[in-house]
């Protein structure tokens, strides 16, 4: 007999013939490649959101001079020019507007060099692809400053026509142009959801409170680089991005960036990361289901047929081909269930957008979140997951059967080989005591083995709670017999005899439940750890009742534009007003990555002070730090880059770098990286920028809040773009951020407690088919059909209990070690464990009713089964 016959007649048929078994198996393995795809997709997409957005707006660029948030001189683009293979050095300046009569979102301004772009005004995608068309009796106006060219969409939205006025309002008030051009495509033009205005670089920086300063020079290389149809010499990019930065080192600050164009803020990258982790460790739990159910299936499928297995090693087959024919049908359920959870991933990746993704990328890039794609080679992965999967859960059973002896499996029927033996339990124990303790190790000593010492810990827990199943369960059924046969007659003792006689194959959907109930408390705990700390914090340190920004509210994100300094002034003239701080707040790079730099005037902030330092008072530094020797860090800046008090941050600046001394640490949540506090006046000098985020603003005693908001808003005048936020509305905002961040785990939750679902109900279906001869000798000793349905709808609401009390306390220590080891690793914040009773609650009654529903349909079906039909089951 060949494997091939042995495939066609065998592996095909067998998974016919229990389609109810094989449907449930590859939606376990669908639902859990989904989650885990679906969180690389979300993730996936709000990084290539950014990176989409970055390349609309560089015009094509083959190299990119930026500063990140320092900005450059003018005179970079000139030196830029002088280097040999440089066709075009072209300065931009970019940032974010209010334009008046568009509410709800705000314009991108982007300020050009009309003179360099020459070849530009006349013909769409010349070098600096900035699609200036003006004509040319419109072109003076616009170099001169005097002109604006739009966007079609945003044109579109307005009902701009040429000749109209364009209003935009920044920090220096408001500013309006005349439309010489409406741009209908290009690059730029698609930046931002098309709401798009280019303008001269004068006339942008005075918009945007610039103070003569750029962003970035694009720079184009000669078309011997990028035409192979070209005559010229291809010009080398690695030799001219050393020359750039030969030419403009002596005029632009040590952080200058000479290469391809990148993220000039890579906070989209930074925030994944951090939040990757949380939606990692629920994929991996979500998918750990899915084994499972698989592990079990293809089990009980080896018992089932352990008489036809035996019939054929006598007829014949070796070892290899019975194993080949398990692992060929567990390759066919994970290739379909793989294949279903490309496209459920897509499902729930476009569902989870609308919280998370489009909120993340709407708030740091002010654009609209790239469409949700499942790359080829993402489908691929999912597929390869899909069948590993079914692989590594079918391995074991599926080398059982190999093992079978012909007459013994012959003999002894398909109900002969459900148990374990007792020193196979022992040695499962044994082993798990070995995994908890060594987990154990790595949580109490968390920087064993680096970053990662966390999850290896975690993942050492979760594997000893999985081979210590059996052994729990069979321990609750041993105590709980007592009970069961004292209140529930003839079908407790029943349900407590089957679990203990199975105790291995009653543990595998017990423990599914318990995984599927510990991604719950896990999610949900965490979230509210996180989600109170985080307010906790805002409301113990963030001073004010009032936050002045622009365009959008403090915790908006990105999209916004800086406000002058001077306005400070004018709040504090606005009855009930006590005192006015200004912040100012930069992502600088530092050591490889950035941190935050958070800026506040000392002298104001000093009467209403509220940050608890770590070792001493703001009295004891305020001289240091007003001086501009001085700095406060974040503790988590501490953790992560090992830096402490007396030690000195050298801080990038417009000018070069600048060295400030740690004097304190405090508690800050505000960037996973780390925050520096520096005085906001110093960091204006250090960074040549007077320009400040927000104003925080303490009232007088007895000042009422609203009538105060609306008199700041008046006093400030229409012209300027102004938004007001109380702290019970950026406390509100806080949250619902973090809930929008956590959306997709909710939705892998939801996709665990479904294959766990579906665990415990083929388990119990699948015993119920093979009890099918024992329940006919009970029922003709005189059992009835009640009993034999409330037996099994016992055995299963003693597996929801079972698995409703480990999920529960899996779940806590599974967010205690994300909270406490592992987040502490990634970001250096430590949140306080709490723990979601009330969810806790909710879900472990939900947990016991569901397995006692999934009992009941498959009771009801054996109970139906004549007696003569019974007994003749094998």
């Amino acid at each position: 007999m060949t494997g091939g016959v042995l495939l066609r007649a065998l592996v095909l048929r067998w998974l016919a013939r229990p389609r109810a078994r094989s449907a449930l198996a590859v939606v376990a393995v669908a639902l859990g490649v989904a989650a885990f795809l679906a969180s690389a997709s979300v993730a996936d997409t709000v990084v290539r959101s950014a990176r989409a957005h970055v390349n609309q707006l560089s015009g094509g660029a083959d190299l990119a001079i930026e500063a990140d948030e320092t900005g450059l001189p003018l005179q970079a683009a000139v030196a830029a020019r002088s280097v040999v293979g440089v066709r075009a050095a072209l300065p931009r300046v970019i940032g974010w507007a209010r334009a008046d009569g568009l509410t709800g979102s705000r314009v991108l301004v982007v300020g050009v060099d009309p003179m360099a772009e020459i070849d530009a005004v006349a013909e769409s995608g010349g070098p600096g692809g900035a699609d200036l068309r003006a004509r040319p009796a419109d072109a003076l106006a616009f170099a001169a400053g005097r002109a604006a060219l739009v966007a079609s969409g945003l044109a579109e939205t307005l009902e701009l026509t040429v000749g109209a006025e364009l209003t935009l309002i920044g920090p220096n008030g408001s500013l309006s142009y005349p439309v010489v051009d409406i741009v209908a495509d290009g690059r730029m033009a698609k930046a931002a959801g098309g709401r798009v205005v280019v303008l001269a670089l004068p006339a942008a920086q005075a918009v945007l409170g610039r103070a003569g300063r750029i962003d970035r020079v694009d720079i184009f290389l000669d078309s011997g680089s990028t035409s192979s149809s070209s005559s010229a010499p291809a010009v080398d990019p690695v030799r001219v991005t050393a020359d750039l930065r030969a030419a403009v080192r002596a005029i632009a600050p040590r952080n200058v960036h000479v290469g391809p164009p990148r993220l000039v803020d890579s906070t989209a990258e930074d925030v994944m990361g951090t939040i990757d982790v949380a939606m990692r460790v629920g994929a991996v739990i979500a998918l750990l289901i899915g084994v499972f159910l698989i592990h079990h299936t293809v089990a009980v499928g080896v018992a089932e047929r352990r008489r036809e297995i035996g019939i054929l090693r006598a007829m014949g087959a070796t070892r290899g081909q019975v194993l080949r024919v398990f692992a060929a049908e567990a390759s066919v359920l994970g290739l379909t269930g793989g294949a279903l959870g490309v496209v459920l991933a897509y499902v729930l990746a476009r569902g989870a957008l609308e919280g998370f993704a489009g909120a993340v990328t709407s708030a740091y890039f002010g654009t609209d979140p790239a469409r949700v794609e499942v790359s080829p080679a993402l489908a691929a992965s999912g597929l390869l997951i899909g069948v590993v999967v079914a692989l590594v859960a079918a391995w074991a059973p599926a080398s059982q059967a190999a093992r079978l002896p012909p007459n013994d499996s012959i003999r002894r029927g398909p109900d002969g080989s459900h148990g374990a033996g007792t020193g196979a339990v022992r040695r499962r124990f044994v082993a798990a005591l070995v995994m908890a303790a060594a987990g154990s190790l790595l949580v109490v000593f968390p920087s064993t083995l680096g970053r990662t010492t966390g999850y290896i810990a975690l993942l050492l827990l979760l594997i000893a709670f999985l081979a210590a199943s059996p052994l729990v369960l069979q321990l609750a059924a041993r105590a709980v017999s007592p009970l069961l046969t004292r209140w529930c007659g003839v079908p407790g003792r029943l349900a407590a005899d089957d679990l203990l006689r199975h105790p291995r194959r009653a543990a595998l959907p017990a423990a599914a439940l318990a995984f599927g109930l510990a991604l719950v408390i896990e999610t949900s705990g965490t979230l509210e750890s996180i989600s109170n700390e985080t307010v906790r914090w805002m409301d113990e340190n963030v001073a004010g009742e009032l936050f002045v920004s622009s365009g959008r509210s403090v915790m908006g994100g990105a999209g916004y534009t800086p406000l002058m300094a001077e306005l400070g002034a004018e709040i504090a003239r606005v009855p009930g007003v006590a005192h006015v701080v200004r912040v100012r707040f930069r992502r600088l790079p530092w050591r490889g990555t950035r941190i935050f730099v958070l800026g506040l005037d000392i002298e104001a902030y000093a009467p209403v002070w509220k940050l608890a330092l770590r070792d001493g008072e703001l009295a004891d530094h305020a001289l240091e730090l007003t001086s501009g020797r001085g700095c406060f860090v974040s503790e988590n800046f501490v953790l992560l880059h090992g830096l402490d008090v007396g030690d000195t941050v050298t801080l990038p600046g417009a000018a070069g770098e600048t060295g400030f001394r740690i004097l304190d640490v405090f508690n800050d949540y505000s960037w996973p990286r780390g925050t520096v506090l520096l005085d906001q006046p110093r960091m204006a000098e250090m960074l040549q920028d007077p320009l400040v985020d927000d104003f925080s603003v303490t009232l007088v005693p007895g000042a009422d809040v609203a009538a105060t908001s609306s008199a700041i808003d008046a006093a400030l005048g229409a012209d300027r773009d102004i938004v007001i936020t109380s702290a019970a509305e950026m406390h509100a905002q806080a949250r619902q951020v973090l809930a929008d961040i956590f959306s997709l785990a909710y939705a892998q939750v939801a996709a665990a407690l479904a294959v766990a679902f579906l665990g415990v109900l083929n388990t119990l279906w699948i015993s119920v088919v093979l009890r099918r001869r024992e329940l006919g000798l009970l029922r003709s000793v005189g059992a009835t059909r009640g009993q034999i349905v409330r037996s099994i709808v016992i055995e299963a609401a003693v597996l929801g209990v079972v698995g409703a009390v480990l999920g529960l306390i899996g779940g806590a220590i599974v967010e205690w070690v994300l909270l406490r080891r592992i987040l502490p690793a990634d970001t250096g914040w430590a949140y306080p464990f709490h723990f979601p009773w009330a969810t806790a609650a909710v879900v472990g009654v939900l947990a016991i009713v569901t397995s006692a529903l999934a009992g009941w349909f498959p009771a009801r079906a054996a109970a139906r089964v004549p007696i003569a039909d019974a007994l003749g089951h094998e």
